[in-house]
């Protein structure tokens, strides 16, 4: 996870569908990553964006790109316009799970590699996945 693998998308495919045995359907991918992590340095996320969007078979450019407060969220869409792939970036957040304790209600409480970040990645990731309706 440091420095990590550079590999090309290709390959990243090709290793997915290998380990999957099969070309089914593939599962929306949520990829978190704080820019100040030197355990998983942050050039892992840009690997995994261009893995599973290869797995998706989407283009490796994000189709819209937020920012709210510390948080960064790329995008990567199907030609239906959906996203597949979303990238999150976590500005100042080192080697942890971000929460948000203040929030109603609590997004999890601070512990060894949980910290209060400002954002609920467990809400935001159920969101995307579609299991909740959680902001």
């Amino acid at each position: 996870m440091n420095p990590g693998i550079d590999q090309t998308p290709a390959e990243w495919r090709r290793r997915v569908r290998e380990a999957a045995g099969t070309e089914g359907r593939v599962p929306l991918v949520s990829i978190w990553q704080g820019d100040a992590d030197m355990r998983v340095v942050p050039r892992n996320r840009q690997e995994l964006v261009e893995q599973w969007t290869a797995v998706h078979g989407i283009p490796a450019t994000p189709a819209r790109t937020d920012r709210d407060g510390r948080v960064t969220r790329y995008s990567y869409t199907d030609s239906a316009g959906v996203t597949q792939v979303e990238s999150v970036l976590v500005e100042g957040l080192a080697h942890a799970f971000p929460i948000r304790p203040e929030s109603v209600p609590p997004c999890g409480l601070p512990s060894d590699y949980v910290v209060s970040a400002g954002v609920c990645a467990a809400q935001e990731i159920s969101r995307f996945w579609g299991l909740s309706d959680a902001n």
